[in-house]
């Protein structure tokens, strides 16, 4: 990727995109012709929708072949939840949840921004990921931009889908393998869209939110006062988010639970909320996902009673 941006930048085209995939990938006939137009259309970076070629699926064990289906239904409701609490301009629904290397694509100028592909041993695709939420780049997860990937097991590095795939192969029941509960992503989301909202208004003063302001401030561990402050002092969103995702085990605290359920409970009730917003009565308030008792003390509200 380095290589592509040392000889694209010096062309001058605007914008100039560097596309990544794998070895053991092959890319829809669309590909190239997906990721130019979510360029064109305002994308700064692209994740690419990874399936297992069908071939390779056919051949993977029941309990595999369970737990690929159950992720991939998990993780197509935990982004509809998303797109409805937190809808972003610029990513809108339908969207998906992959911006791995078998499928992604970056200008060079949102390239050079993020500092570049992060040296690191494992994951760094994941890595740059990350680099380019913290510089705000505008990232696409377009279901128009598909790849299909190899269903083996055994792969070059300690993470990715093959060793994802080997793990699942040696789960006994696809109901013990434990994901991010409904309840947990939906505080996440919400908390994250009280935080954009506080970044957003830094200039205009936040009495309006001061309730979501203290809220913020307790997980961020830190006065409102002072959290105003890092508001105003951060230039980007996303360095202020990585902060509050360091904190997850606060909201952990504030759940009262692991935050953990199995992947076929997790997928139903996040379907279940999902569907909940599309009745009049729904209101996609923060208030209503943290309760604050007689005795002072927070817990987070059940799924059920976040509706208003």
């Amino acid at each position: 990727m380095h290589e592509a941006c040392c000889r694209l930048a010096p062309l001058g085209r605007i914008p100039s995109i560097i596309a990544s995939t794998d070895g053991d990938t092959v890319v829809d006939a669309q590909w190239l012709a997906g990721i130019i137009a979510e360029i064109a259309a305002g994308a700064d970076a692209v994740g690419g929708r990874i399936l297992i070629q069908p071939q390779d699926r056919r051949m993977l064990d029941p309990v595999t072949r369970s737990l690929y289906l159950y992720d991939i239904g998990y993780w197509h409701w935990a982004t509809r939840l998303e797109a409805l609490l937190d809808p972003l301009e610029h990513d809108p629904y339908p969207r998906h949840h992959q911006h791995f290397g078998a499928s992604l694509a970056v200008t060079c100028e949102a390239y050079l921004r993020a500092g570049g592909l992060p040296a690191s041993e494992i994951l760094e695709d994941v890595a740059f990921y990350e680099a380019l939420l913290r510089v705000d780049a505008r990232i696409r997860h377009s279901p128009a931009v598909r790849v299909f990937t190899s269903g083996r097991r055994h792969g070059r590095t300690r993470c990715g889908l093959s060793s994802q795939l080997q793990e699942w192969s040696q789960q006994s029941d696809p109901r013990f393998w434990l994901v991010e509960s409904a309840r947990f992503l939906e505080t996440w989301f919400r908390l994250r869209v009280t935080l954009r909202r506080l970044w957003r208004s830094r200039h205009v003063g936040c009495d309006s939110c001061s309730a979501e302001l203290h809220l913020v401030a307790e997980i961020m561990q830190m006065s409102p006062a002072a959290l105003i402050e890092q508001v105003a002092a951060t230039p980007t969103f996303g360095v202020l988010a990585e902060q509050l995702h360091l904190r997850r085990h606060i909201i952990l605290q504030l759940l009262q639970e692991t935050g953990l359920e199995d992947t076929r409970q997790a997928m139903q009730g996040l379907r279940a909320r999902v569907h909940s917003f599309h009745s009049p009565r729904s209101a996609l308030r923060l208030e209503n996902t943290v309760r604050t008792h007689p005795n002072g003390t927070r817990t987070a509200a059940r799924p059920e009673c976040a509706a208003a």
